[in-house]
């Protein structure tokens, strides 16, 4: 069984599903057609919904909640789930170029280079947005791309208070 429910932030509505005891997806509501078609059974009250939604409230309250103890899983290819733990460890106000993340897993992975274009496909399908913070890696010209949106990404590294100098003439 997958469970879902919704919050209501400032950025729009996120849906977020659960196997029960783990976050398997959190994605905006506009994006919901490119997630697979499961049926899902709606469960408001769910304790782990509930954790996620304290999570989120001090989030786009402006905080740096950290995700340790968060139970997350993450459905993916290595590369992708090597890529999403790379992700992890952006830190909160803070940005990386998908340069930066490709020379990091290419080290990883013993190869001499990594496509950029690679690692954002990996990013791309991230499946848990805002905590596995996907809004924090951008391009060297400027901001970069967004499943949900460059809006929406403009709003969340605002939220983190990160510069507009980082962007050229994005912001």
């Amino acid at each position: 069984m997958i469970y879902f429910s919704e919050y209501s932030s400032p950025a729009g509505i996120l849906c977020m599903e659960s196997s029960g005891s783990e976050l398997t997806a959190l994605y905006f509501k506009e994006n919901a057609q490119i997630k697979s078609s499961k049926s899902l059974i709606l469960k408001d009250d769910l304790s782990l919904f509930m954790l996620i939604r304290e999570w989120l409230d001090r989030y786009f309250a402006g905080e740096n909640s950290p995700i340790e103890g968060l139970p997350l899983n993450l459905e993916g290819s290595d590369f992708r789930k090597l890529v999403w733990k790379y992700l992890l460890e952006i830190p909160y106000g803070e940005v990386v170029t998908y340069g930066e993340l490709a020379k990091r897993v290419a080290k990883d992975l013993n190869k001499e280079k990594m496509s950029s274009r690679a690692i954002g496909n990996a990013v791309k399908n991230n499946p848990i947005a805002i905590i596995i913070p996907c809004h924090r890696v951008v391009s060297k010209a400027g901001i970069g791309g967004y499943n949900a949106g460059v809006e929406r990404k403009i709003l969340l590294l605002r939220l983190e208070k990160i510069a507009k100098n980082n962007f050229n003439k994005i912001f």
